[in-house]
């Protein structure tokens, strides 16, 4: 049996600098399903980045190798497979630089904090 995957790319505007207090979930998670509710992303260093699917649902994705361009980056483009965001088998593109996906972790608001918003790009 054979599986095609078709690969989308998402691109997202970057955030203002604002600081996520968020914790990831013990466990990571394999994928990520995307529809077209991509909100938000916010860089933390050159290998993660913190996506937001709306108020509730956030992840932090892990790269495998530093992405050099990615703190820097005003626009980014992710793989999508069939809508879905897969840990080890998409990247993410900033600048011209393709930056594999290594792991993916819900993230959840601190149990003593509330979750600050992450503004849309633009506001």
């Amino acid at each position: 049996m054979h599986y095609r995957f078709v690969t989308t790319l998402l691109l997202v505007s970057s955030l203002s600098s604002t600081a996520v207090a968020l914790t990831p979930t013990s466990e990571s998670v394999e994928r990520i399903d995307v529809g077209t509710q991509l909100h938000s992303w916010q860089p933390l260093d050159s290998q993660n980045l913190v996506l937001s699917l709306g108020s509730a649902r956030r992840y932090l994705l892990t790269l495998t190798a530093g992405c050099l361009r990615l703190p820097y980056a005003n626009h980014l483009a992710i793989s999508t497979s069939g809508r879905r965001i897969y840990a080890g088998f998409d990247y993410v593109t900033a600048g011209r630089q393709k930056c594999t996906i290594d792991s993916i972790h819900r993230l959840v608001a601190a149990p003593d904090e509330q979750q600050p918003p992450i503004p849309a790009a633009g506001e």
